[in-house]
C-alpha cells in the first residue's frame, strides 16, 4: 500500500521498539523481550499474517510478558474494497495509537480493558503509534523511515496515505466497531453509552474526565460520556473495582448521579462509596446512562460497537 513512515527520537520521552511488516506495525515498550521482537520479526514478510498470529507471539504473562503494545493491521488487498483506508488496531499499557481521517483526529488507548483493546477503524488517512502521555499531535516531526526497514527504535512512528490530507484535530468522521477479545475471567463488565467495558482497576466517567492527583501511577480508565446541556460533570463519576464486583462514587457532581438498585432510585451521596449489584443503573443525567453487568456474561450477545 503506498504509505510513507516516519519515526521521531526524543531522549526525555519513553522508547519504542518499532516492528514493521507487509500487512502490519507493532510498537513494544521498552525494555522490550528481545524473544518478542524475533517472533514478530519472522511475521514481516509474510503476507498472510493475521492480527490473531501477531497477537499471539506477544505474551502477556511471564519472563517475556509485554506490559505495552500498540499493533495496526492492514487489510490484504483483495479484502480493502478499493481502498486501503480500513485498519484494525489493539492496544494495552501505555499504548496509544492517534488515528487521522479526512474530518479529524483522535486517540486510542486501552480505557483500562483487559487483557487489550482492539477496534476497526474505516477512513484512516494515516495515524501514530506512542505513549498515552503524548497530546493528540498529528504532525510530529521526524525522520523518513524506508519500508525496507524492519526493526527500529524510536519514541514515535508515524505512517501516512501518500497523497492524504492533513487532518483537522477539531473533529473526526472516522468510523471505529470497539470490540473486545476473551473475556478475563471474574472480571465486573458495566456499560456506559452503548460501549461494554471491563473494569480491572479504576474508571473515571464523565464529560471530560481527568485524572487525579491521587490516581499516581495506577491505571486509570477514563470514559466521556456526551452531555449536549453540560448537565454531566467534567469528571463526574468514578467506578472502582472491588473483587468481582463494582463500587461507584459520584464525586461531587454538579447535578448528581440517581442510582436505580432493586426498582429503587436514590441520588448517591457525595463522596460515599456504594456498591453495586448486577442490573443497578446510574443516571447522570442528560440521557449519560451507566448500568452494571453480570460477570463472564455478554449480555449484548456479541462485540460491542460504537459510531465516532
Amino acid at each position: 500500500m503506498p504509505s510513507v513512515i516516519r519515526a521521531s527520537d526524543d531522549a526525555h520521552k519513553p522508547s519504542w521498539v518499532f516492528v514493521i511488516g507487509q500487512s502490519f506495525i507493532v510498537g513494544v515498550g521498552e525494555p522490550a523481550p528481545e524473544g518478542v521482537v524475533s517472533r514478530l520479526l519472522a511475521l514481516v514478510d509474510d503476507p498472510d499474517a493475521t492480527i490473531e498470529r501477531i497477537v499471539g507471539v506477544i505474551p502477556l504473562a511471564g519472563e517475556d510478558a509485554v506490559e505495552s503494545f500498540g499493533l495496526v493491521s492492514f487489510p490484504a488487498p483483495d479484502e480493502a474494497d478499493g481502498s486501503d483506508r480500513r485498519i484494525t488496531a489493539i492496544v494495552r499499557g501505555t499504548a496509544a495509537i492517534d488515528i487521522h481521517s479526512p474530518g479529524g483526529s483522535r486517540r486510542f488507548d486501552d480505557r483500562g480493558i483487559r487483557p487489550w483493546h482492539l477496534a476497526d477503524f474505516t477512513a484512516v488517512t494515516g495515524l501514530a503509534l506512542a505513549s498515552r502521555h503524548e497530546p493528540l499531535d498529528a504532525h510530529a516531526p521526524g525522520r523518513a523511515v524506508d519500508r525496507r526497514s524492519r526493526r527500529i527504535r524510536a519514541t514515535r512512528l508515524e505512517w501516512s496515505r501518500e497523497g492524504a490530507e492533513p487532518a483537522d484535530t477539531e473533529q473526526t468522521d472516522a468510523a471505529i466497531v470497539a470490540r473486545t477479545l476473551p473475556r478475563p475471567v471474574g472480571v465486573p463488565w458495566f456499560k456506559a453509552g452503548d460501549v461494554l467495558y471491563s473494569l480491572d482497576g479504576t474508571a473515571l466517567i464523565g464529560r471530560r474526565p481527568r485524572r487525579r492527583a491521587e490516581d499516581g501511577d495506577d491505571v486509570v480508565a477514563l470514559i466521556t460520556l456526551e452531555s449536549p446541556a453540560s448537565t454531566v460533570s467534567g469528571t463526574h463519576l468514578e467506578l472502582r473495582r472491588h473483587g468481582s464486583r463494582i463500587v461507584a462514587t459520584d464525586l461531587s457532581s454538579t447535578n448528581g448521579t440517581i442510582a436505580a438498585i432493586g426498582g429503587t432510585r436514590r441520588p448517591l451521596v457525595p463522596g460515599e462509596p456504594q456498591t453495586l449489584g448486577v442490573g443497578a443503573t446510574l443516571d447522570l443525567g442528560d440521557g449519560a446512562i451507566v448500568e452494571i453487568l453480570p460477570v463472564d456474561a455478554d449480555p449484548a450477545g456479541g462485540p460491542s460497537e460504537k459510531k465516532a
